[in-house]
C-alpha cells in the first residue's frame, strides 16, 4: 500500500474534511442567528479538533512534506474561516450590547417621567386573539 493511501492518512484527512463541514454548519447557524445550533456546532467542532489532533499524533502516520503541506494549507483555510466568523460574531455581540444599553437608558428615562404606571406592551396583546 503506498504511503499516500495509508489508513492513518485517510483518517487524518477525513477529520479535516469533518472540520471543514463543521465550519459550514457554524456559518449557517451564525447567519440564521440560531444560537442553540451554533452552540452545538461549536461543541462538535471542538470534538473534531481533538480527534484530528490524535490522528495527527499517531505513530503509524506516514508523514512527508507533501502531506504536511496539504494538511497545513487546509488547516490555514479553516483557521481563516473561523477567524472571520469570530470577528462577525464579536461585531454582532457589540451591536447587541449597544442596543441593550439604549434600551436600558430609554427605560430609565421612561421611569423618570412616570412610566411606572403604564402597563407593559404585552398587556393588551394577551386579550386579542
Amino acid at each position: 500500500m503506498p504511503p499516500s493511501d495509508s489508513a492513518a492518512r485517510s483518517a487524518a484527512l477525513a477529520e479535516i474534511g469533518a472540520l471543514e463541514r463543521s465550519c459550514a454548519e457554524l456559518e449557517a447557524a451564525l447567519q440564521e442567528h440560531d444560537w442553540e445550533r451554533l452552540d452545538a456546532a461549536i461543541g462538535t467542532a471542538r470534538r473534531i479538533t481533538h480527534s484530528l489532533e490524535k490522528e495527527l499524533e499517531r505513530e503509524d502516520l506516514d508523514r512527508d512534506d507533501a502531506f504536511d503541506t496539504l494538511v497545513r494549507e487546509r488547516l490555514e483555510r479553516i483557521h481563516a474561516i473561523r477567524e472571520r466568523q469570530i470577528v462577525r460574531l464579536s461585531a454582532y455581540h457589540e451591536e447587541l450590547g449597544e442596543r441593550l444599553k439604549t434600551f436600558v437608558k430609554f427605560k430609565a428615562y421612561a421611569r423618570s417621567i412616570g412610566a411606572n404606571t403604564i402597563p407593559p406592551r404585552r398587556a393588551g396583546l394577551d386579550s386579542q386573539q
